[in-house]
Parts: C-alpha cells; sequence; structure tokens
C-alpha cells in the first residue's frame, strides 16, 4: 500500500467482521476498546497507529487478532486519515461488513447482548441493507469535566455512565437535512446530527435568534425515531437553515456510518460522517458510545493543539474558550444512565414508556 506500512504479521480470520481504526496516544482506552469490540463476534482488528509515544504501538503489537500499520514517511493524519482508511478498506474489506469506529467510540446495536455480529449482519441483509447509520451519544460523569480522566481498568461505561437523553432544545438531540451541494458529492446520509453534552454544554449560544431556531426545530427536526428515514423529519425551510447560520450552529455533527458493506472503491470525507456512495441505510436503530472526555482537560488540550481532528481541531479549540464550563458536573436531574442496549435504544425508539434512571433515585456508587 502506497500510504501505510505492516508491522509484523496478518492477523486475519477469514471469516467475521473487520474493524479498521486509526489510534494514537490511547494506551489507557485501548483494552476496553478491544474488549468491547471481541464481545460482538467473531472479529479482526486493522489498526493505524500514528506516531504514538505512550506504548499504544506494543499493545497492539502483541494482540492475537490486531494486524498493526504504519503511515509511510511524508503522510500526516490532517492530510492522509482518509486515504488510510479507505486502502485498508480497499486492501481487505471490499465486500466484507467491517466496523469503523474510533478508539473512544463503542458500537451498540440492540440485543447486542444476546444476538452476535453475524446474526445482526443477517437481520441487515434480509431487510435489503448495506450500512448502518449512527448517533454519537456523549458519555460523562457526575464531577466536573475537568476531571473527567479515565485511569485505564475496568469498563469505560462505568466510569462515565451518563449520557443526555431525548429532550426539547437546548437538550436533546435533533436532524438536519444535509444542503443539495454536499448531498451531490458525498450522498450517504441525508441528514447530519446534532446534540448531547457537548452541543448543551458549549454550543448553546443565547442567541437573540435562539427562540426562532428553537422553534422551528421542535416542528420540523424532532426526533421520534433517529434513523434517516424517519418521516417525522421534513426538508428544513431556508429560514431555518438562516437560523441555524445566526446561532452559530457549530457544534459537532454526531452522525455516523460505523458499519458497512464496503464498497470497492468508495471514500469517506475524512471521518466517517458522510461516503460518495449511495448506501441503503438500515432502519436498525444503533448508536456509539462516545468517550470525548476520557483523556481529561490535559488531553483534550492536546488534541486541540495537535490539530488533527477535522477542521483543524476547530471545535475543540471552541470548546476550550470558555474555562468555567470545565469546572462543573454536567449533570442533569434527567440525565440518563447506561445499562444496555436496550434501555439506550429505547429512549430514542419512543414507540412507550422508556426505561430510564433518574438521579433523582439514583445514588452515584463511590
Amino acid at each position: 500500500m502506497k500510504y501505510l506500512v505492516r508491522q509484523g504479521d496478518e492477523k486475519l480470520r477469514s471469516d467475521g467482521v473487520l474493524c479498521v481504526a486509526l489510534a494514537h496516544n490511547e494506551q489507557r482506552i485501548l483494552p476496553d476498546f478491544l474488549a468491547h469490540y471481541r464481545s460482538l463476534g467473531s472479529i479482526s482488528f486493522l489498526i493505524v497507529d500514528d506516531s504514538s509515544t505512550d506504548g499504544t504501538a506494543d499493545i497492539l503489537r502483541s494482540q492475537p487478532d490486531v494486524s498493526l500499520f504504519r503511515p509511510a514517511p511524508g503522510t500526516t493524519f490532517a492530510s492522509h486519515m482518509q486515504v488510510w482508511r479507505s486502502s485498508l478498506l480497499d486492501q481487505y474489506a471490499t465486500n466484507r461488513w467491517c466496523l469503523l469506529p474510533d478508539i473512544d467510540e463503542h458500537f451498540v446495536y440492540s440485543g447486542m447482548e444476546y444476538r452476535d455480529l453475524s446474526c445482526f449482519i443477517e437481520d441487515l441483509e434480509k431487510e435489503g441493507s448495506n450500512a448502518v447509520f449512527a448517533i454519537m451519544i456523549d458519555m460523562y460523569d457526575d464531577r466536573p469535566l475537568a476531571e473527567h480522566e479515565y485511569g485505564g481498568g475496568g469498563c469505560m461505561a462505568d466510569s462515565f455512565p451518563y449520557f443526555d437523553g431525548p429532550a426539547a432544545r437546548p437538550h436533546g438531540y435533533f436532524l438536519v437535512k444535509r444542503n443539495r451541494r454536499s448531498l451531490l458529492q458525498y450522498p450517504t446520509p441525508l441528514y447530519q446530527a446534532h446534540g448531547g453534552i457537548r452541543h448543551r454544554v458549549f454550543f448553546s449560544s443565547g442567541h437573540p435568534w435562539e427562540p426562532v431556531t428553537t422553534r422551528l426545530i421542535q416542528r420540523q427536526c424532532q426526533i421520534s425515531q433517529v434513523w434517516p428515514s424517519s418521516r417525522n423529519i421534513t426538508l428544513q425551510s431556508s429560514v431555518l437553515r438562516k437560523a441555524m447560520r445566526r446561532t452559530g450552529f457549530g457544534s459537532p455533527n454526531i452522525a455516523k456510518i460505523p458499519f458497512v458493506k464496503w464498497p470497492g472503491g468508495a471514500r469517506f470525507k475524512r471521518a466517517v460522517h458522510l461516503i460518495d456512495r449511495q448506501l441503503q441505510l438500515s432502519r436498525e436503530l444503533t448508536v456509539l458510545l462516545h468517550f470525548p472526555f476520557a483523556r481529561g482537560l490535559d488531553g483534550f488540550k492536546y488534541i486541540s493543539t495537535r490539530g488533527a481532528h477535522s477542521g483543524s481541531a476547530r471545535i475543540h479549540r471552541d470548546m476550550l474558550e470558555d474555562p468555567d464550563r470545565w469546572n462543573s458536573s454536567p449533570i442533569l436531574p434527567d440525565s440518563c444512565r447506561y445499562t444496555s442496549s436496550g434501555g439506550i435504544l429505547k429512549l430514542f425508539d419512543n414507540s412507550d414508556q422508556p426505561e430510564r434512571t433518574s438521579l433523582r433515585s439514583h445514588s452515584r456508587s463511590t
């Protein structure tokens, strides 16, 4: 491959799912990442270590099911992350089902505790789907965000067990139809998504246009089912788009395509938010448990300084502008606690009364 160099042997199973990921200084969270995905069924990992300095490469090299790669000389994450991922997929995964998470993301689908990936794939193919749409659910704990550092050992979902459930704006989640120019180049998915703790804490601006945006979103973007074919999602008007721009509509897009039967030659737009193929997305609801604060405040500052993420880490820099927001707990009285795939997915299904654990009736153990 032009952009990557393999380190050691290929450790690929002939069957099962491939998990393709990019890593940089992930020593603390790697063990739980590997454990989570191994628990889903037969899996092989293809991981690019991007110049880690903390022992990440040594951990990956020692794993029996991880094929390790490093960037070719002259390539960088900022310029080549897209081709690193697509090169691996084209080389090893054409017409195979693949997971495409970041190291701080855990894929969750309905019944994963008893329905392994092979059964999940059977169900997807029965409905004629070749990809899955997911919402990133940011996880947190009842302590100041500046103290949200994962020490390693144990399950990350136990260290950061809470998340924002569906609610009225500025809380909750909403879908926005992507603009026509973007859809012509990257036709899947039709919608982008916003919401969760990062949107609530760092991007709810209080701008005078905010009430207008809120009313329009409540009328046109409410989520009763968080998959893109939801009939309750209508085309956004030009007024809504203008209102969003006026209110500093800069929160991260939390919609992703983390599970796909790879069509050879396809390309993502940097991360796996958008793809340049028309894919048939499943009506199965899935989420990614996302742990954006697991590296602590210093780790968050490092990511911003490194400038490796989309938009030169603009979102990370914006989140660091107001230190006061990092010095208090993000918990709400109605914050939800993760217990199982069924518990979290039922919240977004909205078919009947959701299972939730409110802080009003829960006391965090020490």
